[in-house]
C-alpha cells in the first residue's frame, strides 16, 4: 500500500515538473512538497520492510539456536523507532499538500 502511494506520489511530481512552464513559479514549491512527501513513503517502506524482514530472521535465528541475538533485536528496535518517527511526521505532510492554502497557491 505504502509502496503504491509513493509510486502515485512519484508520477504526480513528474507531471507537475513536465508543467513547470505552465504552471508558473508555484509549481516548485508543490514539487518540493510533492519531493518532501515522496521521500517520505519511500523511507517508510523501507523501514516496514526491514522490520518485517529482520523480525522473521530473528525469529528463526532464536527458534534455530535457541538464542537471543541482541545485536539483531536492536536494529529491528531502531528501524521501528524509525517507523513510529515517519508515521508521525507524514499526515503533518499530506495536511500541507491538500491544504486550501496549497490549492490556492497553485490554483
Amino acid at each position: 500500500m505504502i509502496d503504491h502511494l509513493e509510486l502515485q506520489t512519484r508520477r504526480i511530481t513528474e507531471a507537475v515538473a513536465f508543467f513547470r512552464d505552465v504552471l508558473g513559479a508555484e509549481a516548485s514549491d508543490l514539487i518540493q512538497m510533492l519531493t518532501r512527501t515522496q521521500d517520505t513513503l519511500g523511507a517508510l517502506q523501507d523501514a516496514d520492510t526491514a522490520s518485517q524482514v529482520v523480525g522473521k530472521t530473528l525469529r528463526r535465528i532464536e527458534k534455530k539456536a535457541g538464542t537471543h541475538n541482541p545485536v539483531v533485536a536492536a536494529y529491528l528496535t531502531m528501524r521501528q523507532d524509525e517507523m513510529r518517527n515517519l508515521h508521525e511526521c507524514f499526515p503533518p505532510l499530506f495536511d500541507a499538500l491538500v491544504s486550501a492554502e496549497t490549492r490556492q497557491h497553485i490554483g
